[in-house]
C-alpha cells in the first residue's frame, strides 16, 4: 500500500498497476483506494479504531510523484499483534523475530511469521481494515478476515503424490 498527498490530503491505497505516459513520460499509478471513517458520510461516534481504514471499490489514477510513502494495511488481528509486538518493546522486552515453521519452495514466509509487517515500522504508516464501504450508499459491511482482502495471506500450493 502507498500514502500519497494530494489537495484534500492524506490519501491510502494499495497500487494495482504502474505505467509510463509515454507522451510525457511521467509514471501513474492505478490504486484501490481506502477510505479515513471521518472521510465518509458516517459519523464516528467513537465506534472506530485508530489506525482503522475502509477498503471500497473506488479506484483512481494518481502521479507516482504524489506517493510519499510505503504504508500497510492489515487485518485487526494482525493488527492487534503489531501494536501488542510494538508495545513490548517500548516496554524494554526483547522482540524476537520466530523461524517460520516450515518451508515451501517457492513461498517466501515472513521472519516474523504471520506479521506483514516489519518489527520496526513506524505507528503512523501501520492500519487496520475490517470493514468494506459502499460510496454509493454510505453503509459499512463486516469483512471477515479470509474474505477481505485476498492479498492478505499466502495460499500455501498442495502438492499430490
Amino acid at each position: 500500500c502507498c500514502l500519497s498527498v494530494d489537495g484534500e490530503g492524506r490519501k491510502i491505497g494499495r497500487l494495482r498497476r504502474v505505467w509510463t505516459d509515454e507522451e510525457t513520460g511521467r509514471i501513474h499509478v492505478r490504486v484501490h483506494e481506502y477510505f479515513d471513517p471521518d472521510s465518509t458520510m458516517l459519523e464516528n461516534c467513537g465506534r472506530f479504531g485508530e489506525g482503522e481504514l475502509f477498503s471500497s471499490h473506488t479506484e483512481r489514477s494518481i502521479g507516482a510523484d504524489q506517493i510519499v510513502s510505503k504504508c500497510y494495511v492489515i487485518s485487526y488481528s494482525q493488527y492487534c499483534r503489531f501494536r501488542a509486538a510494538e508495545k513490548r518493546r517500548t516496554d524494554g522486552h526483547d522482540v524476537v523475530p520466530l523461524a517460520p515453521p516450515f518451508s515451501v519452495p517457492g513461498l517466501q514466509v515472513s521472519q516474523d511469521l504471520d506479521r506483514s509487517v516489519p518489527l520496526f515500522t513506524q505507528h503512523s504508516l501501520v492500519f487496520f481494515c475490517r470493514y468494506s464501504y459502499d460510496l454509493r450508499t454510505g453503509r459499512l459491511k463486516l469483512r471477515t478476515e479470509n474474505h477481505a482482502h485476498p492479498y492478505w495471506s499466502t495460499t500455501v500450493p498442495t502438492y499430490s503424490g
